[in-house]
């Protein structure tokens, strides 16, 4: 009898201690959330205990499973070279030091659920804890500008979106300056698979002072590792307005308009097309090459975008003028050049007073002549005429080359 009660005392002290120690045993496990595409860590350990680890599994419950199953095992024969049903898992853990870590790769919206760890125990049993996945998706930002034009009515100016985030993004405007003269709106559009699409909207009157002001689309919520800030800058859209013809320089003119988008420019002449030869067009740019009276006229400059376009016109008078004065240069010892002013350039034709030229003895390259030989066949008297449409006008070369005992003249005569 004696015997027996001492027994069972002993037997009652083993339980007490056994449950004892499975009161102090902890499963460790934690709260986990990953952005989707990501890594997530499932930690679970057992600490407060002496009790032989026999095996560690794992189980779930997802958004595409919703029942519990057994998707990892591990047992002291198999060490550290667990037993996976999934090839997405990887065990980071240590049998030996009771560590059931477990790394989920590239985790999907489908991954989201319960993940249970249970670690079976000699003598506690088998010990577990359930921790919830959390995954969140970032959303696909952008601002769309929605052209608006010129008016006195209230319009949309621009659309910030965050499509498809989880849990839904914040979307808001920083408009600085512009907080009394603009108004913002939030929607949201959700989704079966959680997901969810924020849409701001930026309103108000678009008149002229307002465009070209900067604003900011801020985005934020718990999917991003920090707020997105995306600048816009406001754009107010016309045609263009008053066209100007600015003189750059005494054979160049610009034209100038305001614009939004800027103008196209194209120059053109009223009744006759623009003469690659005599004028050259850069843009906004035309400049006059010669100033001659073949450019007389009025030039016309279109200014144009797609919501319209302005003209503004530009009369070039260069007035006529026949040759005036002609003079003779002399280049060098025996050659010479015919030289005057005319609008347009005078065109030049040299002649032997009472007889031809002789090509062998002179050469001619327009206002130019050249006396090939200083012999006394070239004695006479040589004329220039310079001539347009307006006029002609004369200059005369007396040449005498005398014998070899004498010098040679040549006197220019007008």
């Amino acid at each position: 009898m004696q015997r027996f009660f001492v027994a069972s005392c002993l037997t009652l002290l083993a339980v007490i201690l056994r449950s004892s120690d499975t009161n102090a045993l902890h499963v460790i496990g934690g709260s986990v959330k990953v952005v989707q595409g990501g890594t997530a860590i499932l930690p679970c350990y057992v600490t407060d205990t002496n009790d032989d680890l026999t095996q560690i599994s794992w189980q779930r419950r997802t958004r595409e499973n919703p029942r519990n199953y057994i998707f990892f095992t591990a047992s002291y024969s198999d060490g550290d070279r667990p037993q996976f049903f999934n090839e997405q898992f990887k065990f980071i853990g240590n049998f030996k030091d009771k560590n059931g870590t477990l790394q989920l790769l590239n985790v999907t919206l489908k991954d989201e659920g319960s993940y249970t760890c249970i670690f079976t125990l000699v003598p506690s049993g088998n010990q577990k804890t359930e921790m919830p996945l959390k995954v969140f998706v970032p959303p696909f930002t952008s601002v769309k500008d929605n052209l608006p034009t010129l008016g006195t009515e209230e319009v949309l100016f621009a659309t910030c979106t965050a499509v498809g985030s989880r849990p839904p993004a914040e979307v808001r405007w920083l408009t600085g300056a512009l907080a009394d003269r603009v108004r913002t709106t939030r929607n949201y559009i959700h989704y079966d698979n959680g997901m969810t699409t924020t849409v701001s909207s930026l309103f108000g009157v678009p008149t002229g002072d307002i465009n070209g002001h900067k604003v900011q689309c801020v985005i934020s919520g718990d999917s991003l590792s920090k707020e997105e800030t995306l600048p816009f800058t406001i754009q107010i859209y016309f045609s263009p307005r008053e066209v100007n013809i600015k003189a750059i320089s005494g054979d160049s003119f610009e034209c100038v308009t305001e614009a939004n988008p800027n103008a196209n420019f194209t120059w053109s002449r009223s009744g006759q097309s623009l003469l690659q030869s005599a004028v050259r067009v850069e843009g906004a740019k035309l400049q006059l090459l010669n100033l001659t009276s073949d450019l007389n006229g009025l030039y016309q400059c279109e200014a144009s975008n797609k919501y319209g376009r302005k003209h503004g016109q530009l009369y070039v008078h260069v007035p006529s003028v026949s040759p005036t004065e002609v003079n003779m240069k002399a280049i060098s010892g025996h050659s010479f050049e015919c030289v005057t002013e005319a609008n347009p350039n005078a065109n030049f034709t040299w002649s032997r007073y009472g007889q031809s030229l002789l090509p062998s003895v002179v050469k001619v390259e327009g206002a130019k002549l050249q006396l090939l030989s200083l012999t006394s066949d070239l004695n006479g008297l040589c004329q220039c005429e310079a001539s347009n449409t307006y006029g002609r006008k004369y200059g005369q070369l007396y040449v005498h080359v005398a014998s070899a005992a004498s010098p040679t003249t040549v006197e220019a005569k007008d």
